[in-house]
């Protein structure tokens, strides 16, 4: 009788386990907002999250809800190479950015310039001829402005990245694998927000966030 009521007891305590996971489970996903546009930084610089977040709703209001959630949300991803990490580290984070470029997830990118001229003539990085103005820029061996300077660009200080000296700003272009990967929001929505945010960023330079 005793070990009845043992395996009765842990019965019930499992089954409490398996409904308090159940609950939390589907209030993560009740709770969870996918982005609307996802921004990545590439670079040897801490582009640090916990500035990043508070001050993301600036930013957020330039964008649409572009995948009906009813809200506006910015996602930063950071892979970060510097003189601390070892071999190994820095061969992951390669594979990341490959990954990264690759998958176009990421429309926006901030990029020191070393990583940024990795993809000069690589068709991944779409011309933005149109918005560099007079600022400083990369271009490909085609002519064609792929990449903006933000040396001293105080609005991407403010949002976390403190030295801003090396790096550039460029947009994902948009390919064929593109529409496919990508329904809701899709591809075009997702670059039109990237350029609303860059724009945003490189004409807003002097304002406070």
């Amino acid at each position: 009788m005793k070990n009845f009521f043992s395996g009765k007891r842990l019965c019930i305590i499992l089954v409490i386990i398996i409904v308090i996971g159940i609950i939390v489970a589907v209030r993560s996903c009740t709770e969870k907002v996918d982005a609307d546009l996802t921004i990545a930084y590439i670079g040897d610089e801490l582009f640090n999250s916990d500035v990043f977040y508070p001050a993301a709703p600036e930013i957020e209001a330039e964008i649409d809800d572009i995948n009906g959630d009813g809200k506006r949300k910015i996602e930063l991803v950071t892979i970060t190479f510097n003189k601390n990490i070892t071999f190994s580290q820095e061969q992951s984070n390669m594979a990341k950015m490959t990954m990264s470029m690759g998958q176009g997830q990421s429309r926006l990118y901030f990029m020191d310039k070393e990583y940024c001229e990795r993809y000069a003539d690589s068709e991944i990085l779409m011309d933005i001829s149109d918005i560099a103005g007079d600022r400083e820029v990369l271009t490909n061996e085609q002519g064609k402005i792929y990449a903006i300077s933000m040396n001293g660009n105080n609005n991407l200080r403010r949002l976390g990245l403190i030295d801003t000296s090396e790096v550039y700003a460029a947009v994902r272009a948009i390919t064929e694998m593109d529409y496919i990967n990508f329904k809701n929001p899709g591809p075009e929505e997702m670059n039109e927000a990237a350029m609303d945010v860059l724009m945003y960023i490189l004409n807003h330079n002097d304002e406070e966030m």
